[in-house]
């Protein structure tokens, strides 16, 4: 009769304890979710401002590209020889042509902002936070916002190497 007390009173104590044990345990889950919610938040907006950046860069030189057409402008109105107008209207259209890919691009990185903070706004959602296809599918998305501003500084640093490539040769005065 004591081994049925004795399972009786453990039965009791597990029944009494497995509540507080399964509460302690989704707490744990949720407070990891959280926390993977967090530093998806946060990687976000690191892409978002690495991307502020590159608006400000693509807006400081879309200004310098514009004064040095305008002064290629005003050269060419200046220039005499034949010769030497053609030079100018050729690198007044190549600049030209660069300074229309500065503009797409800029564009674009505009483009790309609003999206990622549409993902941001997404991935805020508690209504979302169970739901870990759709975690897995908004954080796969980031990377690739991530890996389109990688490929977007890079298009970035290739036009400002053009564009002092142009400036070398408007100073050097040759054709190519």
């Amino acid at each position: 009769m004591s081994t049925m007390k004795t399972l009786a009173t453990l039965a009791v104590g597990l029944a009494v304890a497995a509540p507080g044990a399964a509460l302690a345990q989704g707490q744990m889950k949720q407070g990891q979710m959280q926390g993977q919610m967090q530093a998806q938040m946060a990687r976000m907006q690191q892409t978002m401002q690495r991307m502020d950046r590159l608006q400000d860069r693509i807006h400081q030189m879309d200004r310098d590209m514009a004064q040095q057409m305008d002064q290629m402008r005003t050269q060419d109105r200046d220039r005499t020889a034949d010769q030497d107008r053609l030079r100018d209207r050729d690198r007044l259209m190549q600049h030209q042509q660069l300074h229309d890919m500065l503009q797409s691009t800029g564009d674009m990185v505009r483009q790309m902002t609003r999206s990622m903070d549409q993902l941001r706004i997404m991935a805020g959602d508690p209504g979302l936070a169970g739901d870990q296809a759709m975690n897995r599918n908004m954080e796969q998305l980031q990377q690739h916002f991530q890996n389109m501003a990688d490929q977007t500084e890079e298009s970035l640093k290739l036009m400002e190497q053009m564009r002092q490539r142009m400036q070398e040769r408007m100073r050097s005065g040759g054709g190519s």
